[in-house]
């Protein structure tokens, strides 16, 4: 993917979705070998925005500015390259699953996504896709536009087109949060947050809405815990160029007691 360059502004160049389900289970997957960073570790369907995702039609977007409309494709072409979720209706709202199962079908033989919503007359149905925060990584590099996507019941995965997750399932926030403190699986601080904010308000969607809808705070953007008791920082350092800082490791703190492995930094910061 050709994700754009958009370091000083406050405009997202990714997208990312959490497909939930009724019951509060998400759909998430893991980052596999081939992808460009962070194999292993627990992941929401996304990715960077393409040039194609301005010009894709939305059931209910299209009357919001293009930054926002280029975000809500990119998530729902995200989710349907990666975990074969294809969100599509009729320009009226009705949805016709044969006319659907054909588009994808199409998809899954390489056809361009922009070309088969023209063919078979439909668009991309973003009802139920809600923004969640910007998260801009500490690098400036990308700003990923967070969504919830409300599902009325659990549909039927099939073979996506990519192979940019493995073991895609259903799987209750308070059950990831489980497997992360007990080493079994591997969270980003932007879906940990996500994991940890669904988890404490599990029968209450809105109120996770209105929490993971604040922008995180400079320490939530910083720190990154793959598991709990063990927490990488990045720290400035006179490290070899082009890179400009080197990790340092904070071990325990649950009981109140830590030991910090630090890159010996000349700053004070």
């Amino acid at each position: 993917m050709s994700a754009r360059s958009d370091q000083d502004s406050d405009t997202a160049n990714a997208a990312a979705v959490v497909p939930r389900l009724p019951d509060g289970r998400v759909l998430v997957g893991e980052r596999t070998h081939t992808a460009r960073s962070w194999p292993g570790t627990v992941a929401f369907p996304g990715g960077g925005l393409e040039d194609i995702d301005r010009h894709l039609p939305l059931l209910e977007g299209e009357g919001l500015p293009e930054e926002t409309r280029a975000a809500r494709a990119c998530a729902l072409r995200e989710l349907g390259e990666e975990v074969a979720l294809w969100r599509f209706a009729r320009a009226d709202g009705r949805r016709d699953p044969a006319v659907s199962a054909r588009a994808a079908a199409a998809l899954l033989d390489g056809a361009q996504l922009h070309d088969v919503l023209a063919r078979e007359q439909l668009v991309l149905d973003d009802r139920g896709l809600m923004p969640l925060t910007l998260w801009r990584v500490p690098s400036g590099r990308f700003a990923v536009q967070q969504f919830l996507l409300a599902l009325d019941a659990e549909p039927e995965l099939t073979k996506p087109a990519t192979d940019e997750l493995t073991a895609v399932r259903w799987v209750t926030p308070r059950a990831l949060l489980a497997d992360w403190r007990a080493g079994r699986a591997f969270l980003l601080s932007p879906i940990r947050r996500v994991v940890t904010g669904l988890a404490a308000h599990e029968g209450d969607p809105a109120a996770a809405m209105r929490e993971l809808s604040q922008p995180p705070t400079d320490a939530e953007r910083a720190r990154l815990d793959l598991v709990e008791g063990a927490c990488i920082l990045a720290a400035r350092s006179a490290t070899l160029p082009p890179a400009t800082h080197t990790n340092a490791v904070l071990l325990g703190g649950l009981s109140g007691s830590a030991f910090i492995i630090d890159p010996a930094a000349h700053w004070a910061d």
